[in-house]
């Protein structure tokens, strides 16, 4: 378990970590005094996001006109994030005018001690780290099957990724890939920011998702090389749908955000 004395520092090291991974695929990156902003080209709502933390009530109403404007005008929808601490009625009939409710996203950590297994691996199944850039293009392909991306957003990822070297250990993420007798069949990102390794993108290719292993082992064998790196705790940050394979490694649920879409007019 979390101890209590380190709670504070967990919701810290959610918003942390958040923030490093929209800046790694953002191409435009904004952060003032009670709120941050991440645009990346990518026409899906979740790769685009607002996030408030400590907005002045007489200042929201301004600052999300200006987010619209601001994603209309670039041609993409966009998720409007908030915290369960920072959330109340006034924030959200506010919100409410001019987005629509977006479903929520929860916080879950874990002593990385603590993990579980609790899951029978294929022997066939074999999960490791890009460790160059040879392989990026087999990595965004699960990624964007399951955000249901096009090839235009598909392009977008890779060119973003290739920038960087991901050979470089001190990059500050992981890519990992799942392969089953050689095929690559699930991914997902681990931030290593703030002492802790934080799980994104916990992708499966659609033919394997109904299949827990594979799920489990995309979230927990990058935990396991978090281990032997020397991280002692473990964050993801996942929709309602997948909170059971996390509980089922040993996570529990620490924080909470509330979603807001907004889909822009076609031109």
């Amino acid at each position: 378990m979390i101890k209590d004395k380190a709670s504070f520092l967990i919701g810290e090291a959610f918003d942390s970590n958040l923030k490093a991974y929209l800046r790694h695929i953002a191409d435009d990156f904004i952060e003032k005094e009670g709120y941050f902003r991440a645009y990346s080209g990518i026409k899906h709502p979740n790769h685009n996001i607002f996030y408030q933390d400590v907005i002045k009530q007489d200042n929201l109403e301004k600052i999300l006109d200006e987010t619209i404007e601001y994603f209309s005008e670039k041609g993409v929808p966009f998720t409007w994030w908030v915290s369960d601490e920072t959330i109340n009625e006034n924030i959200k009939k506010t919100l409410t005018k001019k987005l629509r409710p977006y479903g929520e996203m929860l916080g879950l950590a874990i002593n990385l001690e603590d993990l579980k297994k609790g899951f029978d691996k294929p022997n066939a199944l074999y999960v490791d780290f890009l460790k160059n850039n040879a392989n990026i293009k087999e990595w965004t392909r699960i990624v964007a099957q399951y955000f249901g991306l096009r090839n235009n957003d598909t392009r977008l990822i890779d060119d973003k990724l290739e920038k960087y070297d991901l050979s470089d250990k001190n990059l500050g993420f992981k890519k990992f890939m799942a392969y089953l007798s050689g095929e690559a069949v699930a991914a997902c990102t681990m931030m290593t920011g703030d002492k802790v390794a934080a799980i994104f993108d916990d992708e499966v290719i659609p033919y394997y998702s109904k299949y827990n292993p594979f799920i489990l082992s995309i979230i927990y064998y990058p935990l396991k090389k978090a281990i032997e790196m020397g991280y002692h705790v473990g964050l993801g940050i996942v929709d309602t749908k997948r909170i059971n394979y996390y509980k089922i490694l040993g996570f529990e649920e620490r924080y909470k955000y509330h979603k807001f879409v907004f889909v822009p007019r076609r031109k």
